[in-house]
């Protein structure tokens, strides 16, 4: 009864919001589109493909009004439905479009939460490194924006990074700042999140016992809110603290709770580690077939989501240096020719200045002097410095003409950066072909007949039937010739 309520409250807050949606465009509407986007991301943790639909409502009604801030907080909230489904590269593009609106916009919090999510998404395609510098981005804004403060959610991420980069001392770190963090600064999701880190770490670690009382925790928390993305990961983590204390049957309704989640959220990550944990699971307790079964669908998902490689990406981000490099290298000539111009200034006033007292000088020596000889020699005096004023007017104009000649030169070195970066750019995307190319072969041909060849290997010496071992043999034949004609695939791809 309690979930019949819930799934009422939902559908006619729902149905509410639309509606305002739909109302005259003005502050009540752009407020309803900005409720449906908090609405959808709320629904990610309970019922995904609600999410999705609300989510794809609020951007089309952003779209509509026009309206930057909504539009951003629509992408972001995409972005995150996204990265649920475990489309990463998609998801890491709306996090960099929601991005620029904000910075557009000059919203802080906005900018904050996307470096964040971008870390969230690079943490998955375990490019750590990435994930890592947008977090210390995040933290840098925290502290302008608040000084003193610091964010939970940010530290969680952090650590949780550093837990899969294996660096445990640093991950202890953060997560003891974050068990000392103000209450009031938590939410029982956040809580529920910090309390898996514990556990993942103490497993990570050896420490099985403490981690099944960290992940006990966490799930009864995630619990507490419904929030089915938390439960399904610490149904899953629970299973492995299992499976090494050897409560393999216990582990194994563990799983299947996961499994039903998953399924019924389409959580594909977490349907990649459930695929994983039952193919061990099925070697422990020798049921080779299904171990075979399970390790082709965890094959076969792992190719879809990571179906761009990172190679790619990294390529990506190498031109972006280039071209920021060369940025920077503009912005220190131009800097120079500043510098240089505002010299030339300094040392003209300086003439001015020396030529006033000069003449000032030669007033009181005529004023005090009334003598012919005396104005004589002041005139001669003031005549020979006039020559040197002219020459240094000579030397002024020589540094012109420099100058003018430097302008040039930037000019020319301007147009030579440019044609060096279309040159890279090139460079670049003929070796992004040839990746992708090799990337497609690698992925999606190579894996498959290994993946059968180290299934059927296992299963020989089970005492099969005569029968069946001829039946594999041929069948391991079948796998080898295939994995020969895609290595000379892969070896035409780059002889290329």
């Amino acid at each position: 009864m309690k979930k019949l309520a819930l799934v009422m409250l939902i559908t006619v807050g729902w149905a509410t919001l639309i509606a305002q949606a739909q109302a005259p465009t003005g502050r009540l509407a752009t407020d309803s589109i900005m409720a449906i986007n908090n609405q959808a991301f709320s629904l990610i943790f309970t019922n995904l493909d609600s999410a999705e639909q609300l989510a794809n409502l609020g951007y089309n009604q952003a779209l509509l009004q026009k309206d930057t801030l909504t539009t951003a907080r629509a992408l972001s909230v995409l972005g995150s439905v996204n990265w649920a489904k475990a489309n990463y590269n998609l998801s890491l593009k709306l996090y960099f479009d929601a991005l620029s609106l904000y910075e557009a916009k000059n919203d802080t919090l906005g900018v904050i939460r996307c470096y964040n999510n971008i870390a969230e998404v690079y943490k998955k395609l375990k490019y750590y490194d990435n994930a890592l510098r947008y977090l210390s981005k995040a933290r840098k804004k925290i502290e302008l924006y608040t000084p003193g403060k610091e964010s939970f959610l940010n530290i969680l991420n952090t650590a949780q990074t550093f837990i899969a980069l294996h660096q445990y001392d640093s991950a202890h770190f953060y997560l003891t700042k974050a068990q000392h963090f103000p209450k009031e600064s938590t939410t029982i999701k956040w809580v529920s999140f910090m309390n898996y880190l514990l556990a993942k770490l103490a497993y990570q670690e050896g420490d099985y016992e403490k981690a099944g009382i960290y992940i006990e925790q966490s799930i009864f928390f995630a619990e507490s809110i419904a929030n089915s993305l938390r439960l399904c990961e610490g149904y899953i983590l629970q299973g492995e603290v299992l499976v090494k204390q050897g409560k393999r049957l216990k582990a194994l309704n563990y799983f299947l709770k996961a499994d039903s989640i998953a399924q019924k959220q389409n959580y594909q990550h977490q349907k990649l580690n459930l695929y994983k944990n039952f193919y061990e699971l099925a070697i422990l307790v020798d049921h080779d077939t299904n171990a075979i079964e399970y390790l082709l669908e965890y094959s076969n998902l792992k190719d879809e989501i990571y179906q761009v490689s990172i190679s790619r990406q990294a390529a990506e981000f190498e031109t972006v240096y280039e071209l920021e490099k060369i940025e920077q290298e503009n912005n220190m000539l131009q800097l120079q020719q500043a510098t240089n111009n505002k010299v030339i200034k300094y040392q003209i006033g300086f003439i001015i200045l020396a030529l006033i007292a000069l003449v000032v000088a030669t007033y009181f020596i005529v004023a005090m002097n009334k003598q012919r000889k005396s104005l004589t020699e002041a005139l001669a005096q003031l005549e020979e410095k006039s020559k040197e004023v002219e020459q240094q007017k000579k030397e002024l104009e020589k540094q012109s003409t420099k100058t003018e000649a430097l302008n040039r030169e930037l000019t020319l070195l301007n147009k030579n950066l440019e044609s060096r970066a279309l040159e890279i750019a090139r460079d670049i995307e003929i070796k992004t072909q040839k990746m992708n190319k090799y990337a497609f072969m690698n992925a999606h041909k190579l894996r498959g007949p290994i993946a059968s060849i180290l299934g059927l290997i296992n299963l020989f010496g089970k005492n099969l039937p005569a029968q069946d071992e001829a039946t594999m043999i041929e069948m391991l034949k079948e796998s080898a010739d295939k994995l020969d004609k895609v290595v000379h695939e892969i070896k035409d791809v780059i002889d290329e």
